[in-house]
């Protein structure tokens, strides 16, 4: 069994391991960042670490999020905060060296999944690229689109 943090991006519903967040907050005010990739909203500090913050939609191929009420920043945690995690076998993957979080529509319910209720990724899911996903997990009245954070966090290796 694993926990997932779960949120919409648009009408899409997504989940990520509850082992990586590391907080959710509404601190919307971000520094631009110039010369980066469309996809980075920009900085912001929290208190004391400075914050990478991703427009999650526009990394996936969507339009930039439209801040609002309900838009939150789901807030990572880096390869350090989760080492013991590691080391104790909850955790697989590694995020990052580096402070990052998306931005995201709606923040939804911390929910349970059994293991064996994770689909492999379809070759995509309406928009998103399978590159992006960790799998799938069919719930009663919608999909539930898990996401490869560390594939999504890795920016892009082109010489510009």
């Amino acid at each position: 069994m694993a926990q997932f943090t779960t949120f919409y991006v648009g009408n899409t519903f997504f989940g990520i391991n509850i082992l990586q967040v590391k907080e959710i907050n509404n601190h919307m005010k971000y520094t631009p960042v110039p010369d980066s990739y469309d996809y980075i909203k920009g900085l912001f500090n929290l208190r004391g670490q400075v914050i990478t913050i991703i427009d999650l939609a526009k990394r996936l191929g969507r339009e930039l999020t439209e801040i609002n009420s309900f838009s939150r920043n789901l807030i990572l945690k880096t390869d350090t905060e989760t080492e013991s995690l590691r080391d104790q076998g909850l955790l697989k993957e590694k995020i990052g060296t580096d402070a990052v979080g998306f931005i995201v529509d709606k923040i939804g319910d911390v929910i349970e999944v059994d293991d064996s209720a994770i689909d492999p990724p379809p070759a995509n899911v309406g928009d998103i690229s399978k590159e992006f996903i960790h799998g799938v997990v069919e719930m009663d009245n919608d999909l539930l689109v898990l996401l490869n954070v560390p594939v999504i966090i890795e920016y892009d290796k082109r010489s510009d």
